[in-house]
This record gives structure tokens, C-alpha cells and sequence, in this order.
């Protein structure tokens, strides 16, 4: 909406964030397409900033989704970061390129400097934090991370639910649940949803 572009005008760098998982509601090359006319009906000049794209969820990458993105980028002349926050790859790479993009837009603004520096290390086990507690005949998993992301899908999706369990299996929660003692067929409670236990290996 209007309010989040008036907040971009304040942006030195512009970063595309795409989804190339198969669970992606829509192509990159689409949802760039979208987002990038809003800018320009709102305002041409933000198209003129610094841009970058970004494909996340690439621990569970959809192949034809992650060539689109990087091809977009390549036509684009932007930088590309296929990035995970489950694994944490591409992460410390696309955030130093932030930096050194935003200390060079505060260098030419004439953004007076602090004499401070502060930097921001990101940690993936932060993200994957869980535990699972034994109930009576049911194992429950508890922790925002793994709550919000069935929460935020579709799980009548075959998709969907197809990238929820790929995604708790790299967070560790099939592995912590065998630790446990689950087994096949073992009923599984994330939040709201029931799960039959179907360990991959």
C-alpha cells in the first residue's frame, strides 16, 4: 500500500526477495513484474536505487524457479544471492553487500558519520530453536519457528505440505523426534495440525 512505498522513499538500496521453492505462489519472474510497476506507478525515481534479488528457501529450491530468478538478475544488471534461512546460505554474503552499498549511498549523501560501527551477525540456530515434549500417545513440537511456518501455509496443498516437511526435517525436528523415540506412524502435533509421523529414513 501507499504507506509501505512511502516508507521505501526512505530505502538507499532496494532488495527483491523471491520465492524459489516449489510452494512459491507465483514465478519470480512474475512477482518481480508486480512489484517492481508498483514502484514505478508510485514513484520512477526508486527504480533508479540500488536493487538486488534475493531467492530464498533455495535448502528447498525448485530448480526452474532458481534459473528464472538468476536470469531476471543477470538481465537486470543486479546482484544475485540465492540465500536460506533455514541453512543460513548466502546469508553473511548478501548482507555485507547491503552494507557496502549503504555506506556508499551514506558517503555520497554526506550522511555524517558516527565514529561507530555496529554489526549484525545473523545465527540460523536462532531460527531453528524447538523442542518436542512426549505427550500421552502423541509427541508435540513446540517453538514459534516451526508453529508459524504451518501456520502460514496451505497444508491441503500437496505442495505445501511437501516443502513443511522438507523444511522441519533441515530445521532437525524429525531427527530430535527419532532422538525421542517416534516412530513410523507415530501421531505428531505442530500447533493446530496433526501430523503422522513419516521419518525419511
Amino acid at each position: 500500500g501507499l504507506r509501505f512505498l512511502r516508507h521505501v522513499e526512505r530505502t538507499a538500496v532496494l532488495l527483491h526477495l523471491v520465492d524459489v521453492s516449489e510452494a512459491a505462489l507465483e514465478p519470480p519472474a512474475a512477482a518481480l513484474k508486480a512489484v517492481l510497476g508498483e514502484l514505478a506507478a508510485y514513484s520512477p525515481r526508486l527504480l533508479q536505487r540500488p536493487q538486488l534479488l534475493a531467492a530464498s528457501k533455495v535448502d528447498v529450491v525448485y530448480r526452474p524457479h532458481l534459473e528464472e530468478a538468476r536470469e531476471e538478475a543477470l538481465r537486470r544488471g543486479w546482484k544475485f544471492f540465492p540465500i536460506s534461512a533455514v541453512t543460513g546460505q548466502g546469508l553473511p554474503e548478501l548482507v555485507g553487500c547491503l552494507c557496502e552499498l549503504v555506506e556508499e549511498h551514506r558517503k555520497g549523501s554526506g550522511f555524517p558519520e558516527s565514529g561507530e560501527r555496529v554489526v549484525y551477525a545473523y545465527d540460523p540456530r536462532r531460527e531453528r530453536g524447538f523442542r518436542v515434549v512426549r505427550e500421552e500417545g502423541y509427541y508435540r513440537v513446540l517453538g514459534e519457528a516451526v508453529e508459524g511456518l504451518v501456520r502460514r501455509l496451505d497444508l491441503e496443498r500437496p505442495q505445501a505440505l511437501a516443502y513443511v516437511q522438507s523444511r522441519l526435517r533441515r530445521m532437525g525436528v524429525e531427527e530430535e523426534l527419532l532422538r525421542q523415540g517416534a516412530r513410523e506412524g507415530d501421531t505428531v502435533v505442530i500447533g493446530d495440525y496433526v501430523f503422522d509421523f513419516l521419518p525419511e529414513s
